[in-house]
Formats: C-alpha cells, sequence, structure tokens
C-alpha cells in the first residue's frame, strides 16, 4: 500500500470532524482543509452535473484522494496512488458514517465525539492491504503497450495464477511473505496484478451462511418453524454483531455487509465470530433437544470444514 501522510473526515461545509496525521512536519491539517473546501466548491461548480467530480490531486511528492460518502467526505493523502489506498479511503467514509450518521444530524461542534474513530483507521488500514492469505490475479495491460518487468517481480509475477495465495507464491519464489507482498503490491501499481482484498471474508462468511442454514433446516424439521425463529432471534440479540441478518427467503440467514465485514476482520476472525453464533444457537434450542442439538451442529460444521478445507487452510480461518 501506499505511504499513508494524513487523513481527514470532513463534513459537506467543510468542517474537519476527524484527522489523523502522520506526517505532521509536512501535512498543515488547517491549510489542507482550506485547500480541499476550495477546490471541492470550485469543482462543484464547474461540473456539468453539479455533484463533487474530483477524486484525485496529485503534485509534487503527494497525492491526495478524496472520497465523497453522503454526509461527508475523506481525504487521504499518500506519497502515490494506489488501488489499495483508494479502498483504504472508501471503506473509511462508508464506515464513518455507519457510525456517526446520528450523531452528524444533530452535531453540536464537539470534534471530540469522533476521535475514537482513530481505532477503526488504524484496524482497517491492518486488514485492507495485501496479506498472506489474498489471491492475487493478472490484471489487464492495454494492447500494443509497452511493458518491462524488471527480474525481481517477474519472479513474483510468473506464479500469479488465481490459485495460489501470496504465501503460497512466497515459498513458490524462495521469498518472505513480507517480501511478496511488496513485489505483489508494485505489480499491482503497474496494472499487472489485480487482487480482491474483501474476497477471502466473503468466501468464509458464505461457507457459514450456507451452513447455519442447514442446521436451522435440521432444527425446524424436529421443532417446528416458530420455535426455532424465536430462538434464531434470541442469539442474533444475544450474538450482538450485526452481520447476520434474515432474508424474506423462507427464514434463511444471509450475512449482511459481507465487504464491510472483510474492512474490519480478517477471515480467521470472521471465522471465529460466526462460529460463536453458532454456540449462540446452540444455546438456545439445547433446552428443547438436550445432546441431539450439539450433535447436529457438530455434524454441519464437519460438513462445512470438509466441503471448504482447502480454502480455510489457505485463508487461515
Amino acid at each position: 500500500m501506499a505511504k499513508v501522510y494524513a487523513l481527514f473526515i470532513m463534513n459537506k461545509d467543510g468542517i474537519p470532524l476527524f484527522s489523523r496525521n502522520l506526517a505532521p512536519e509536512k501535512i498543515q491539517p488547517d491549510l489542507i482543509a482550506s485547500f480541499l473546501t476550495a477546490i471541492g466548491s470550485f469543482v462543484k461548480e464547474i461540473s456539468p452535473i453539479g455533484g463533487p467530480a474530483l477524486r484525485c490531486i496529485e503534485a509534487e511528492g503527494f497525492t491526495i484522494l478524496i472520497e465523497t460518502g453522503q454526509k461527508v467526505y475523506g481525504a487521504l493523502i499518500v506519497d502515490h496512488r494506489s488501488l489499495i489506498a483508494e479502498e483504504y479511503i472508501r471503506a473509511l467514509v462508508r464506515e464513518f458514517e455507519e457510525l456517526y450518521g446520528q450523531k452528524l444530524e444533530a452535531w453540536d461542534n464537539d470534534t471530540s465525539v469522533f476521535q475514537p474513530f482513530g481505532e477503526v483507521c488504524d484496524r482497517v488500514m491492518s486488514v485492507i492491504a495485501v496479506g498472506p492469505y489474498h489471491v492475487p490475479r493478472l490484471g489487464h495491460v492495454e494492447l500494443g503497450k509497452d511493458v518491462t518487468i524488471p527480474r525481481e517481480l517477474w519472479a513474483v509475477l510468473r506464479f500469479v495464477d488465481g490459485r495460489r495465495t501470496v504465501a503460497e507464491i512466497a515459498s513458490e519464489a524462495g521469498l518472505s511473505v513480507d517480501e511478496a507482498v511488496q513485489r505483489i503490491e508494485k505489480l499491482m501499481e503497474m496494472g499487472l496484478v489485480d487482487v480482491d482484498i474483501s474476497e477471502p471474508v466473503r468466501k468464509v462468511a458464505k461457507a457459514y451462511e450456507e451452513a447455519l442454514n442447514e442446521y436451522l433446516e435440521e432444527l425446524r424439521d424436529l421443532l417446528g418453524r416458530e420455535l426455532v425463529e424465536a430462538a434464531l432471534s434470541r442469539a442474533v440479540a444475544s450474538w450482538g454483531q450485526p452481520w447476520l441478518g434474515t432474508s424474506e427467503r423462507g427464514g434463511l440467514v444471509e450475512v449482511k455487509e459481507a465487504d464491510r465485514l472483510a474492512w474490519l476482520h480478517t477471515p480467521g476472525e470472521a471465522s471465529e465470530m460466526f462460529k460463536s453464533f453458532f454456540s449462540k444457537l446452540g444455546q438456545e434450542v439445547r433446552p428443547l433437544l438436550g445432546v441431539l442439538a450439539s450433535d447436529i451442529m457438530a455434524r454441519v460444521q464437519m460438513d462445512m470444514r470438509s466441503k471448504h478445507e482447502e480454502e480455510f487452510k489457505k485463508f487461515g480461518a
């Protein structure tokens, strides 16, 4: 990922709500905020659609990436533009609005309420980066475009097949994982490689979604729909996480906001969370079914692990 100098989250009036300055010797928050407000107003005035059209400002030695949300906009100052940096600022703007949307409606100009967002910044940055469990794929290079691939990058690129993880590529190339990550990020900047940062968590979540619905279906056969729906509702409330909801298709559970889940958690962490939900649900039905509830759960989870064994192993889940 590009080197991050600073982050600013501002409301539509250009008032900074949150900032994280990692290079105070280079970045002066008041000047940046004023500059972004002026540029944003200018672009809005000249834009034929009347909306914010500016997404990137490139200057000597740094780049400003701009992401506009419903209520706020963010600016990420980095040393160079990269796909991961763009995903990072996009994730942070959405997460800020998710966490503080109601506070923004009746904000009293006290920016201290937004300071805990620093923990979210650190968390997202640690997760939304290329890691050992990600699966790089070949990118798309324009036809007729001359591309020179340095030897050290070719040593990694030749193992990119859309199936191997970064850790597996590092092993094949005789590199450390950190070195492989650095080279893959350079290949991404050249457009030769793409990495879907959210894919591993989405796949883990989908596997648990299927297993949970299989478990619920067996419970309904034994207890009836009404008792199982009540137990499911209590388990969701007790679990306290926002990642599951009930679909309109016959009471099936669905994973909600899988991309947001991936911004905040690794595949292993997501697996542990959904495993804990299984336990919550089991606790709700155990008084009705006794040990049979645990036996069914163990079998369903074993089937899931067997079906997705290779992926779970790759993703550290």
